[in-house]
């Protein structure tokens, strides 16, 4: 039975799942492969069956509702055909990977449950590895994964939270690129725009990057969860 006295709130947020692919290791290496996995996440699915709606597709790195958020950036689809025509053209086949994961996010043993029967519609096959959160933190700071969920929320809303974590060259592993993503361009591209106070060139430098690097497709963009809270129904203006 609902009490009306409790208000359930739901809510857009900069909290972010996504899916550290590790770039440095064969066959995730090669852009063509994880393009390929790219297109072949039901990301819809994840979000209707796992998240119960209360969560949307991220587009690129930098989250919406942040300024510089590029909402005409390009955004991965659940297009089986289009992920076995990027992996033949790569060349590899037999592909088989582990999804290392732990219990830290309720969300990541069934969005990698979700994943292993998306990617075995084009022929990768992955195993689950459930391990504690330190054993999972260590293993991706030294790049020994093939794949690993993730979480980040912003200490502070700017782009620099993101696009100077996750796609710096220098930061590989527990920094913040926990792909081992290396893209001169895009190293060089971050760290200007995190050097300079001009905010439309920041967003112009940073757009750039955010396209670059979607481009190369170094994570899995799965989505932007919604931030849910109960409070008193009596409470009233709480933003």
């Amino acid at each position: 039975q609902k009490d009306a006295s409790v208000v359930v709130e739901s809510n857009p947020s900069m909290y972010v799942n996504y899916i550290y692919m590790n770039n440095r290791q064969p066959p995730l290496d090669d852009a063509k492969v994880r393009q390929a996995i790219s297109y072949a996440v039901d990301y819809q699915g994840i979000i209707d069956g796992i998240m119960l709606g209360q969560a949307k597709q991220m587009r690129g790195a930098v989250p919406s509702g942040m300024w510089g958020h590029d909402p005409q950036g390009f955004q991965y689809t659940y297009d089986v055909e289009k992920a076995k025509a990027l992996l033949a053209d790569s060349g590899k086949s037999d592909i088989h990977l582990t999804y290392t994961f732990s219990q830290a996010d309720p969300a990541w043993e069934p969005v990698g449950l979700a994943l292993q029967a998306s990617l075995a519609e084009i022929g990768i096959k992955l195993d689950l590895q459930a391990v504690a959160d330190t054993t999972k933190r260590e293993l991706v700071a030294n790049g020994k994964f093939d794949m690993a969920p993730g979480a980040w929320t912003p200490d502070f809303a700017d782009h620099y939270m993101f696009m100077n974590y996750w796609f710096d060259a220098g930061k590989m592993g527990g920094p913040g690129n926990r792909s081992f993503y290396d893209n001169t361009k895009v190293t060089e591209i971050v760290k200007e725009a995190g050097s300079i106070v001009d905010e439309a060139k920041r967003k112009e430098l940073y757009v750039e990057a955010q396209t670059l690097s979607t481009q190369d497709a170094p994570y899995l963009y799965i989505m932007e969860k919604n931030d849910i809270f109960a409070r008193r129904a009596v409470v009233k203006g709480y933003v």
